[in-house]
């Protein structure tokens, strides 16, 4: 059986982390997580 884990960031912490989330999303393979992480802040900029 595969393990699945679910992480949770508010607004904040997010913003914070996702530069080091989205490089190691897309090193490890997962452009569509990286862009999901990228969406959340596209209207804020």
């Amino acid at each position: 059986m595969k393990r699945t884990q679910f992480i949770t960031y508010s607004k904040d912490a997010l913003a914070r982390e996702a530069k080091a989330i989205t490089t190691l999303a897309r090193t490890e393979g997962l452009e569509a997580h990286a862009r999901a992480v990228e969406s959340r802040f596209r209207n804020d900029q």
